[in-house]
């Protein structure tokens, strides 16, 4: 049944809830007082995200079987994401799977659904306040250090029952925390965020395509903003990065992406008034690189609540000196390469204005994937990636030129990085994904030969 707009202003009825509906709508063309299938009433707007808007509404059916909790929340997807068929349909898949996560904290999906022009997602209300929200306000600094201790606890028993289901969030941060009122935690959005980022929609919009926001920076490990396979460690990193804010009042990295943290060689400081264990618990979970960080959430449970940590042996003296050895074989690229010049295309039509336009946008898309440390991965959303179909449209572009340039050489850096680590299977990877985008880079082939 198509939404429906009823003629007046409604009141809850509820003894001491005032709450006055009024109609309007908004960009999205969504209205309060409007009614989903016949029976949600959007009563009020709960919150904004990147995915959608969040309402309070009544349901009828509750009402009608006199519950005494008739409320739901409601998001209800932006139609730039609705649009996007394959997208719908990893988003049902994942809100599915939320709902075999029976857990008291895990907030309960109630079910996923749509009207002719809506896409949206049933859930259980809740009274409370965002984690973020209590972060900003300062409000957490003021909890003994014990009780924010039980809300890590809760967050983690939440996470490993999830992980415990092969369910992994993939967003983790404190929005997507929810504190109740009566102290519990509630973990949202569980698997959309995977959904997200594992849509191929081919005909999506080129700002969907390219878009950065499947993602948050700073909670996603270096192997989430390097596009890697998902893996329980990635959440891991992002409750690392929680964690530390409820203890502390801020980020670990000052919101600094991880791959920017690492290649700054940033450390979390200490954190004051908790023991050693709890410290290392914690530290363990902020390695930037997922085979040093914590395996388990459970193992977190273990070592922050219960067991004591076991220490790591050190590395010897002679590894240390051979890895040494071993890296002064990097030859350094020559960087008068001829090969990283383009062909000498041209264009000899001008562009419309419409090709102008979507240049431009290309331009700025490839920016902020620059911004958030995606010069050439992942394949298919990276800055590389955006220039390359600029080029397509306009193989004169110089800033795409410019753009295709400084990403090989972003990536030639990166790989000897991970030479220098003595990483040789992932500059291997690395070398073999920049091929190709530039197969005719002689320097590329050179590395790769060392390699």
């Amino acid at each position: 049944m198509a939404d429906s707009l009823d003629d007046k202003t409604l009141t809850s009825d509820i003894p001491g809830d005032s709450t006055v509906v009024k109609q309007r709508s908004d960009e999205y063309g969504l209205a309060l007082g409007m009614v989903l299938k016949n029976r949600f009433i959007l009563e009020s707007v709960l919150g904004k995200g990147g995915m959608g808007t969040i309402f309070k509404a009544r349901d009828r059916l509750k009402d009608e079987m006199e519950d005494n909790k008739p409320y739901v929340a409601i998001k209800v997807l932006h139609t730039h994401l609705q649009n996007n068929t394959l997208l719908v349909k990893a988003l049902q898949r994942e809100a599915r799977k939320s709902q075999e996560l029976s857990h008291p904290n895990i907030v309960n999906v109630h079910d996923f659904d749509r009207t002719e022009r809506h896409v949206f997602m049933v859930m259980e209300f809740l009274h409370g306040s965002p984690l973020d929200v209590l972060i900003n306000n300062k409000k957490l600094v003021t909890m003994p250090i014990y009780e924010r201790w039980g809300l890590i606890q809760k967050i983690a028993t939440g996470l490993a029952f999830a992980h415990q289901k092969k369910v992994i969030h993939y967003d983790i941060k404190p929005a997507n925390i929810f504190v109740c009122d009566d102290g519990n935690i509630k973990i949202l959005d569980f698997g959309i965020a995977k959904a997200m980022r594992t849509s191929t929609e081919t005909d999506m919009t080129v700002f969907d395509q390219f878009s950065p926001d499947a993602l948050t920076p700073a909670y996603a490990s270096c192997e989430m903003l390097r596009w890697e396979t998902p893996d329980e460690r990635d959440d891991i990193y992002a409750f690392g990065c929680v964690a530390f804010e409820i203890l502390t009042g801020h980020h670990p990295f000052n919101k600094m992406p991880a791959l920017q943290a690492w290649k700054n060689d940033l450390q979390p400081e200490a954190i004051q008034g908790i023991s050693k264990n709890q410290w290392q618990a914690i530290r363990s979970t902020l390695k930037f690189d997922r085979s040093e960080r914590t395996e388990t959430i459970s193992l977190f449970i273990d070592t922050a609540f219960n067991k004591p940590i076991k220490k790591k042996p050190r590395i010897a003296l002679l590894f240390t000196f051979i890895l040494l050895l071993t890296t002064t074989t990097v030859v350094i690229l020559n960087r008068s390469n001829r090969n990283d010049e383009f062909p000498p295309e041209h264009r000899t039509n001008p562009l419309t204005s419409e090709e102008q336009e979507k240049i431009k946008r290309l331009l700025e898309i490839a920016d902020m994937h620059m911004a958030v440390q995606r010069a050439v991965q992942p394949e298919g959303s990276s800055a590389l990636d955006a220039y390359q179909r600029v080029l397509k449209i306009d193989p004169t572009s110089r800033p795409a030129r410019q753009g295709v340039t400084k990403a090989m050489k972003i990536c030639k850096k990166e790989i000897h990085r991970y030479l220098e680590d003595n990483n040789r299977q992932n500059a291997k990877n690395l070398a073999e994904f920049c091929l190709r985008a530039r197969p005719g880079d002689r320097s590329l082939q050179k590395l790769k030969t060392q390699i």
